[in-house]
């Protein structure tokens, strides 16, 4: 009996080979040494730019490139059925009509349905084709795309391509591509109108004062509301596709004569290196485009089109990538993880206020627990013999160290927050609720958490919640442990030691060559908007470590009806009663 379960335990860890070529398998890895061996037989492996490009042999874009549009109409559908996988595909529509007279003229639609407004297709395509085309006088013989192009078609947007791939890149786009019998191009018309979010308030990035708009899942709406901000004719939106098999639409955004050149050319040469398969979101973008593999985030994402204006009038280069509802700023430094829009909106003591609020928010996320433990473990004598008394009695009972006690408290936390964001939001402050108050009182009675210590990372909690950015915000709730860690081995003296190396990481860190602590470390000079909220009327200059073409943002002085304006603006040689004004008429 024993020798028959040890021979179906075999038999379940070593399957037969006839078993083991019937199981279904992606493919059959050959020995480590075999495969080496025959790899040099091949010789070496071919040059980077020469290699073919990951990614399926189906990619559409990738068996067309540089294949010209045939003047045969019969040509042009069958390579589109074949590049679309017709009749496999369900959602894509080949449209073959006759439009003219004497004689009738034979073309092609071909669309995909979903992306394309049908009405648009219709009132705006088909109906003057089909049937204006025939009212007037016989098409030409010659030019007849142009002629469409100018004549027939009542479209803001028409584009005349003479190779197959622009014309799939503008279906897949949504756009609808027409071909003509007898000409060797076609046209990409903009019918785009599939469904998206309409444009609503911000989530991440609330005010009390300032607009009240934030972008959505849709490209051209978010570049409208940024110039809807940003009303000059400087403002240049470059566009990019991004992904070999997403070939996501991603636009830049700088001002000609003002950003630097360099910074422009810099991101270009960034964005041109994304070589991937898929870019689904401004979040991958952000980590393709960094300096270095970095454990802070060097590119600002923002939800604000006022933001991005402002952004773009201090000389930054702004991202916008495809169904994001995230705007990418770079480059990125340390001040601006902890700015507001509302700061400006504000008068300068009430923006300085919230600012120094936001900086006592990072210290206290970031070292309050680890206080607490080298407190607790190296000094205290530090603390006030009442409250010593208070935190012993009610640690007595406690069985668990303090730096275990902090460990499973802030992991709950964490996981109360996670669950709160992935549930339904209906649910979601009941499970805050119940995971804060009930739960925390039910440790506290078990006498398995303190209750000093529910109010420390309670206190941690709502100053990581005054950060604006999240990125930022998460990044110090991550760091909060390691801080603690090293005020559990070495107090004080650990605590120091992890600034210090905090510090160091501050300062090596770059974002697009700019050293990330700009303009304090290394000092620049320039306005005075980095900790404290200047004065509008002071911030005259553009930030120095951008460099950009045109460095005066306003004049220093704008408040001519303010006497003590007026008399710094007025020459030295001027009288009292002169002035730059029309003088009255004497008598």
């Amino acid at each position: 009996m024993a020798k028959l379960w040890w021979e179906r335990l075999l038999r379940v860890f070593r399957p037969s080979r006839n078993l083991a070529s019937r199981t279904f398998s992606l493919g059959r890895r050959e020995p480590f040494r075999a495969r080496r061996s025959r790899q040099a037989e091949k010789g070496p492996p071919p040059p980077r730019s020469t290699r073919q490009p990951a990614g399926p042999p189906g990619a559409p874009t990738a068996r067309i490139e540089h294949e010209k549009v045939s003047s045969r109409l019969e040509d042009n559908l069958r390579r589109v059925r074949e590049v679309f996988n017709l009749p496999r595909n369900s959602d894509v529509v080949v449209r073959e009509f006759r439009f003219g007279n004497s004689p009738a003229i034979r073309a092609g639609l071909v669309f995909i349905e979903g992306l394309t407004d049908k009405n648009h297709l219709h009132g705006a395509v088909l109906q003057p084709l089909m049937v204006l085309s025939r009212l007037g006088r016989p098409l030409p013989r010659r030019e007849r795309v142009k002629m469409v192009s100018e004549a027939l078609l009542p479209h803001n947007q028409v584009q005349e391509e003479k190779e197959l791939a622009p014309l799939v890149e503008g279906v897949l786009a949504g756009h609808t591509a027409l071909f003509v019998d007898g000409e060797a191009a076609g046209l990409v018309v903009q019918t785009r109108g599939f469904e998206f979010r309409a444009v609503e308030q911000p989530t991440a990035e609330q005010v009390v004062r300032g607009p009240k708009h934030a972008f959505t899942e849709n490209l051209r709406v978010n570049t409208s509301l940024v110039r809807r901000s940003f009303r000059c004719a400087a403002l240049v939106v470059e566009s990019w596709r991004l992904g070999r098999l997403t070939r996501t639409e991603t636009a830049l955004l700088y001002v000609d004569g003002l950003t630097n050149p360099r910074l422009i050319q810099e991101t270009r040469r960034r964005l041109a290196a994304i070589d991937v398969d898929r870019i689904l979101d401004s979040g991958q973008v952000e980590q393709y485009l960094e300096d270095a593999p970095a454990l802070l985030p060097t590119v600002l994402a923002t939800e604000r089109p006022d933001r991005v204006a402002a952004f773009l009038a201090d000389g930054h280069v702004a991202l916008l990538v495809g169904d994001s509802p995230f705007a990418l700023i770079a480059p990125a430094t340390f001040e601006t993880f902890y700015h507001n829009p509302e700061d400006v909106y504000l008068r300068w003591p009430l923006g300085t206020m919230l600012r120094l609020i936001r900086l006592a928010g990072v210290f206290v996320t970031l070292l309050l627990p680890a206080a607490y433990v080298a407190l607790i473990n190296f000094h205290q004598e530090m603390i006030p013999t009442e409250l010593t008394l208070a935190i012993s009695a009610a640690r007595e009972a406690v069985p668990f160290p303090s730096f275990v006690e902090l460990f499973f408290l802030e992991a709950g936390f964490e996981l109360i927050r996670e669950a709160g964001v992935r549930i339904p939001s209906v649910i979601g402050p009941t499970i805050g609720i119940v995971g804060a108050v009930i739960l925390g009182q039910a440790a506290v009675a078990a006498n398995l958490i303190s209750p000093v210590l529910i109010i420390i990372v309670a206190v941690t909690a709502l100053g990581s919640f005054a950060v604006p950015n999240y990125s930022a915000a998460m990044l110090l709730r991550a760091y909060r442990i390691p801080f603690a860690l090293l005020g559990l081995i070495l107090g004080f003296f650990g605590i120091a030691a992890g600034l210090y190396a905090m510090a160091l990481l501050l300062c090596s860190t770059k974002s697009f060559g700019v050293p990330y602590m700009s303009p304090i470390a290394p000092y620049r000079g320039g306005p005075p908007d980095v900790v404290v909220r200047g004065q509008l009327t002071r911030l005259s200059r553009r930030p120095v470590y951008l460099r950009p073409l045109d460095a005066i943002s306003q004049r220093r002085l704008l408040r001519k009806w303010d006497p003590h304006s007026a008399e710094l603006e007025r020459p030295p040689s001027a009288e009292p009663g002169e002035g730059s004004g029309p003088r009255p008429p004497g008598r």
